[in-house]
């Protein structure tokens, strides 16, 4: 390999883990620049966001598996809200008892952060 094209392919490297690095930024909320989650959110956009991912795997444990694993449900099940989800016949598991403290601690989980 030349020079010029080890240096061509580093160039490359260089522009792709600088790119990767900022796609990862992005994902990462931080307490001053992401929304407020809640019950409106998607489930997406909770299971994505670190800071509420956890509550949702606590209290929807095999629903936020089959979403972070399995394309098909995320793209069905992905961009519909808690409270969507919540009258939807085919999901179960959802109480208003549920929903109430999904709310805290979702407003906790992002104050803490």
């Amino acid at each position: 390999m030349n020079l010029l094209t080890r240096s061509l392919l580093l160039g490359i490297a260089v522009v792709l883990a600088a790119s990767a690095q900022a796609q990862q930024t992005a994902k990462s909320p931080t307490a001053a620049t992401s929304r407020i989650l809640n019950l409106d959110s998607t489930l997406l956009d909770l299971l994505e966001d670190t800071r509420t991912r956890p509550v949702i795997e606590k209290h929807l444990p095999n629903l936020a598996q089959r979403v972070l694993v399995d394309e098909d449900v995320a793209r069905m099940l992905g961009s519909s809200t808690l409270r969507e989800l919540a009258v939807d016949p085919h999901v179960r598991g959802f109480t208003d008892d549920v929903l109430k403290k999904l709310e805290a601690e979702l407003a906790q989980a992002q104050q803490a952060n």
